[in-house]
């Protein structure tokens, strides 16, 4: 199911849905297991996601930090971080320009394991013969990290045009020290789609026209009410030109420019960009100056989905009834829902964009303003929960 739609699969089992021209019919979940993510910082309306999650039997989460998943999670597998086990990888933004040895450089802490040591112990639980079949024979983590160098080796080393020459694993490994590989000519002469002008029928596209298409035929016989045959408008579910608006400020939510989404939140990064410890909420002037706020005021965020609490901050490199608030904030509800260290998406809408995609919508967000009164409740994002032992 698109992963858009976790709390609805969560709350409505059975349910049927059309999908990319499909139906989809949404399973009876009793047991969620989550590695590698965080859908408490990437879901939308958090606060029917909080109530959907209640409804699994159990959750189990492999974690490394007391994230909000982790804390609403029954068992959580403490997981080792980079720096505490081996690896490889490759480095180079989108270019893959170098392939690199990651070595472990702590020994792993406070019972920490590796994801693959996990799920090894898990199979060795689970019934005779299963570990045997999941770790291919018994291999250690570098065994698998040896394989995957020796597949790129072989190839690299039988292309002479690339210039480099890689060594054995265990003398690559042992010097500790990244392979590069230059751009070459051909690379660099690399024009996209330069073939299928040359030669549109013999080098089709991926499309069913195998052309490009600014009509798909094939999304138009989906018929579907929400998305048609090409690019067109459509009124949003909230936007400040609707007739009957439920809020007041259209609420934008960017990429952070100081963290990767919700990862490094936790770190002393936090302290270059927090406004009265709180996620920064960019107003507009105008919009402030008739709201009583200025910058380093605590504001209440809120509309019909729920209510966060951030730190203003007046400019005016946003439009009059528009404000930015950057999503990645750890969730860190009170008892009454409020997020109290300024989660976006306590407030974004979780409805599908269409019943193509059924992506999410997070940009189509109105919510109203005002100035936090009262003392400001102490942040928990960061702590341990009660229950940890």
């Amino acid at each position: 199911f698109p992963v858009a739609r976790i709390a609805d699969v969560l709350l409505n089992p059975g349910k049927t849905i059309d999908h990319n021209g499909k139906k989809i019919t949404y399973p009876d979940i009793d047991f969620i297991y989550w590695a590698g993510g965080n859908p408490f910082g990437h879901q939308q309306n958090l606060n029917k996601l909080k109530h959907a999650w209640q409804k699994p039997r159990t959750v189990v989460v492999n974690e490394i930090y007391w994230t909000p998943t982790a804390k609403m999670a029954d068992i959580v597998f403490p997981v080792t971080t980079l720096y505490e086990r081996d690896d490889i990888t490759m480095v180079g933004d989108y270019s893959n320009q170098y392939i690199m040895p990651m070595k472990q450089v702590v020994a792993k802490q406070n019972e920490a394991k590796d994801d693959y040591q996990i799920f090894s112990d898990l199979s060795k639980a689970y019934a005779d013969g299963v570990a045997e079949i999941y770790t291919d024979g018994a291999k250690e983590p570098l065994d698998f990290i040896k394989s995957y160098y020796d597949s790129a080796a072989k190839v690299i080393n039988e292309n002479k045009a690339l210039g480099v020459k890689m060594p054995k694993f265990s003398e690559w490994w042992e010097k500790n020290e990244p392979t590069k590989f230059d751009s070459t000519a051909e690379n660099e002469a690399w024009v996209r789609h330069a073939e299928f002008r040359e030669d549109p029928i013999l080098n089709a596209l991926g499309t069913p026209s195998g052309l490009i298409e600014i009509y798909s035929e094939t999304i138009a016989n989906m018929n579907y009410d929400d998305c048609k045959g090409h690019a067109m408008w459509m009124e949003p579910a909230e936007w400040l030109g609707a007739k009957k608006k439920s809020a007041s400020i259209h609420l934008l939510n960017p990429h952070p420019s100081v963290r990767l989404h919700s990862q490094l939140g936790i770190t002393s990064l936090r302290d270059t960009y927090a406004v009265a410890d709180r996620e920064p909420i960019l107003i507009n002037t105008k919009n402030a100056k008739k709201l009583g706020i200025k910058t380093g005021d605590i504001v209440r965020v809120y509309n019909k989905r729920g209510e966060i609490l951030a730190g203003a901050v007046v400019s005016d490199d946003v439009s009059y009834n528009v404000a930015r608030l950057c999503e990645g904030a750890w969730y860190d509800p009170d008892e009454k829902g409020v997020c109290k260290n300024g989660c976006i998406n306590v407030l974004t809408n979780d409805i599908p964009a269409s019943k193509l995609s059924n992506a999410n919508i997070s940009h189509t967000t109105l919510v109203n303003i005002k100035k936090f009164k009262g003392e400001a409740p102490e942040l928990s994002a960061f702590k341990e929960p009660k229950f940890s032992v």
